[in-house]
């Protein structure tokens, strides 16, 4: 075997199967579970907000609101899916939606007339002309109707995001009655805002119990790969069997390739690489397993070898099977 010919051919293979077990990172995560409590600094235009989570939208303004920004949460920019529940309320005869969103889009609630504004959402329900409750999805304005059955009743309202996907399933219920969407797509980054929203002087509105779960992976992959590998072989290497045993036993060097180190070449054999085996500066013979099958190798005869620094370089073609299972060196 030619073995500066055989790493010219495979050095690059090598590499990548250097970055590929490198990257097989499986990150855990960790769920969040949160309580939101309003106060005043959430009003704008609010009269009263009392424990029962009613609030009271001041008389002779354009539009009153109750806001929740949740960006300072723990970690939850890293969030890969964010669920906020809330209990909310509304009557007949009143203006009032709430909504969810992204806080760092939302910049603007209503214009200088009152009129609610949708930028920065990614959806909102409730009642926009007084007389029918329904749920609306910001982008493509599709909506759903709640019926005017559900005016001055208690509705529980969720909205799940999924950041990879840029999608949001919501529910909104009360007791058995609900309507509810999944894979609902939308362009906001996150859901870090939620909003109770009325355009009715002294208007009441609940918007209460605000809760938030999300997920955060605890540690993010690798982001950069190892030192790659040689791309050249030694400048020499051995053309004979030594002509010599060695004078006491060698050590036998077993590794479980586990398909990390074995990767399948363009011809469909295996290629077993092991750069820099330490401690080991001689080889005299190497036993392969692969796919149940034990095929062993001699030095000189069937495969050739080199050092770095003192450590063996080898690299190994096996015909007639796709993947090697373990390597023994002696």
């Amino acid at each position: 075997m030619n073995y500066k010919k055989f790493i010219s051919s495979v050095s690059a293979l090598a590499i990548a199967a250097t970055t590929l077990a490198a990257m097989a990172v499986t990150a855990s995560a960790t769920d969040y579970n949160e309580s939101v409590t309003l106060g005043a600094s959430n009003g704008y235009n609010i009269a009263s907000y009392n424990s029962s989570g009613i609030a009271t939208a001041k008389t002779g303004v354009t539009y009153a609101a109750l806001r929740a920004d949740l960006r300072e949460l723990t970690d939850i920019a890293d969030a890969t899916s964010v669920t906020v529940e809330f209990d909310a309320a509304t009557y007949s005869g009143n203006v009032v939606v709430f909504s969810f969103g992204d806080a760092a889009q939302r910049t603007t609630i209503a214009d200088g007339s009152g009129n609610f504004k949708t930028g920065g959402l990614a959806m909102y329900f409730g009642s926009v002309d007084g007389s029918s409750l329904k749920a609306y999805d910001k982008t493509s304005g599709q909506s759903k109707s709640l019926g005017s059955g559900f005016f001055g009743k208690i509705l529980h309202a969720k909205v799940r995001f999924n950041k990879a996907a840029g999608t949001y399933d919501y529910e909104i219920s009360q007791g058995s009655n609900k309507i509810s969407q999944t894979g609902v797509a939308t362009d906001i980054g996150n859901l870090t805002y939620v909003e109770a929203f009325t355009k009715t002087a002294g208007a009441q509105m609940m918007f209460n119990n605000i809760t938030v779960s999300y997920t955060v992976p605890d540690a993010p992959a690798p982001t950069e790969a190892p030192t790659e590998a040689p791309t050249e072989a030694p400048t020499a290497a051995p053309t004979a069997a030594p002509t010599a045993a060695p004078t006491a036993a060698p050590t036998s060097y077993s590794f479980d390739l586990a398909n990390a180190e074995a990767v399948t070449g363009t011809d469909g054999n295996a290629v077993v690489i092991k750069n820099t085996v330490t401690g080991i500066t001689e080889i005299i013979k190497i036993t392969v397993n692969a796919e149940g099958n034990t095929k062993e190798f001699t030095n000189g005869a069937d495969f050739e070898f080199g050092t770095i620094s003192g450590d063996a370089l080898i690299g190994i073609v096996v015909k007639g099977v796709s993947s090697v299972n373990s390597i023994t060196i002696n």
